[in-house]
């Protein structure tokens, strides 16, 4: 995984595990994975796809939130583009957004705290590409614009 630097609490997870009991091997049957791959995901050397964390949380009785709340991917990883090169982000060389603190007096928002990101935000972080060479705003079917010339 280049450019990505992947950090789960491995701590967390085999806490978790012992409180419902389970073995590696044994929650890796419980939710449908090959127990390497389990092993690696822990280790910080696969991702985790966003049904093995819903999997996993539903094996630990917690939500898919407190199991993200334990893996963090430090880096965005590079997109691969139909080219078959790899497109880095400008956004990375970028300081992060953050909201104002103060905004004048009538402006929406005004005196409000910015709410703080849900703890799932970005599970699909590095599992979509989209072909850059698609125009995604035109239909699909080509005959869809005949509906409405009848």
């Amino acid at each position: 995984m280049p450019n990505t630097t992947l950090k789960v609490d491995k701590a967390w997870f085999e806490a978790q595990m012992k409180e419902q009991g389970l073995s590696l091997r044994a929650l890796a049957a419980k939710i449908d994975m090959d127990p390497s791959a389990l092993s690696r995901s822990l280790n910080a050397q696969r991702k985790l796809s966003s049904q093995d964390i819903r999997s996993l949380a539903r094996a630990f009785g917690k939500t898919p939130g407190d199991v993200l709340e334990h893996i963090d991917v430090a880096e965005a990883t590079p997109v691969v583009t139909h080219s078959n090169t790899t497109a880095g982000f400008g956004e990375m060389q970028q300081r992060r957004f953050a909201p104002k603190a103060e905004s004048k007096a009538g402006e929406p928002g005004a005196g409000q705290e910015v709410p703080a990101r849900h703890p799932i935000w970005g599970v699909w972080k590095g599992l979509v590409t989209l072909d850059p060479n698609h125009d995604y705003t035109q239909p699909a079917d080509t005959d869809w614009g005949k509906v409405y010339e009848d």
